[in-house]
């Protein structure tokens, strides 16, 4: 059977989608001693979020917000600070400043890397799971992999669950989990604090500690003048070169029962392609905001294999927002899984494609994985 894909939207790099300003504001200043600054951003007793920008010499200052919905927000001057309350914010938000039309980033918010750059976003204490209740804290660390597929040595990030490092020679099952476009391996950390809601999790008894490795899944090919991204070559790095590496680097059980793979948006078609592909590897797919076809490019080699997907898993999950503007995506994709008799544990969240939802997956994905082995 053959399935009609359309193809919108590829990531690409290319000196065409550089946009230079000719006279660039300056993004930055010094503040001076004598100023209180106000924090660039603060919750109000209505719920509503203001914010305080610090930028003397602009002529204007705007936001670009994006989580459930994307706003622009234009800041009013009151002496040396642009201002505006802003109604309606929750969770994680992604935050562009722009400063006399040039896009800079604020020194004052946090920085996380969305949209293949660093980015500021602003963090809504109203997601319960992402806020410690341990003090039994696993570790990160950076890891720097030697890549035979892409030629240069590759940064992973490692969550190492409370415990790792007593001087114990316990072996953990792997979970390997990705991001989305734009984004890198930091971003399940910095934005997505996947570290809490597994030492949540961990010290509550409700999942098995595990080890959580996270890759950059931008793998580009070059194509004509630009690049673009490639599965195939992101499933080359990860299954010859990243697993290897992790199983040589750490205690970990290297059977296909003690390894699942997940990943949020782009992450979740990586996660279709290689987990269809390789049953020697995974027997758990997460699939969050859960694309099971690839409609960028025409690299779909897996639904050849899709036909007793489920069979050679414990586990397949899919979940997504019920705002999520690809709903009828997620919808089509249910329909081709179903002619195929496969099938998944399915959720909705409320919400759209954002972190808050992303997280709720992983929250209720560690507890399905490795029970019973």
């Amino acid at each position: 059977m053959s399935y009609r894909v359309e193809f919108s939207d590829v990531v690409s790099f290319g000196d065409a989608d550089i946009i230079y300003k000719k006279e660039p504001t300056r993004s930055t200043y010094d503040y001076p001693d004598e100023l209180m600054v106000p924090p660039a951003y603060s919750v109000l007793d209505n719920g509503d979020v203001r914010f305080c920008l610090y930028y003397p010499e602009a002529e204007s200052v705007s936001l670009e917000l994006i989580a459930t919905e994307h706003r622009t927000v234009a800041l009013e001057r009151h002496g040396d600070l642009w201002t505006a309350d802003v109604p309606g914010l929750e969770g994680m938000v992604l935050a562009d400043v722009y400063v006399d039309g040039n896009r800079v980033l604020n020194e004052r918010m946090s920085v996380g890397y969305s949209a293949c750059r660093p980015a500021n976003y602003i963090e809504l204490g109203t997601n319960e799971i992402i806020k410690p209740r341990t003090d039994r804290h696993g570790s990160v660390v950076a890891e720097y992999v030697e890549s035979a597929v892409t030629r240069s040595v590759e940064r992973i990030e490692v969550y190492l669950p409370y415990g790792y490092f007593d001087g114990g020679d316990q072996r953990y099952p792997v979970l390997y989990l990705q991001h989305g476009k734009g984004e890198n391996e930091t971003s399940w950390v910095n934005q997505g604090k996947m570290n809490f809601i597994c030492d949540n999790l961990f010290a509550g008894g409700s999942a098995v500690p595990c080890i959580v490795v996270m890759c950059n899944g931008m793998t580009t090919i070059r194509d004509g003048s630009s690049q673009r991204i490639s599965l195939r070559k992101f499933e080359r790095l990860l299954t010859l070169d990243v697993i290897p590496y992790v199983d040589g680097r750490f205690r970990t059980l290297t059977d296909p029962d003690h390894r699942a793979m997940a990943g949020l948006s782009m992450g979740s078609v990586e996660t279709s392609f290689v987990t269809m592909q390789h049953p020697e590897l995974f027997r758990y797919a997460g699939l969050f905001s859960g694309y099971v076809r690839n409609t960028r490019t025409d690299e779909n080699d897996h639904l050849e294999h899709i036909d007793g997907w489920s069979d050679r898993l414990r586990l397949l999950f899919r979940a997504m927002g019920d705002k999520d503007a690809s709903f009828a995506r997620f919808e089509e994709d249910d329909r081709i899984l179903a002619e195929h008799g496969v099938k998944c544990v399915r959720k909705i969240y409320s919400g759209a494609h954002e972190w808050k939802v992303w997280q709720r997956c992983l929250e209720d994905f560690l507890p399905l994985i490795f029970k019973n082995l």
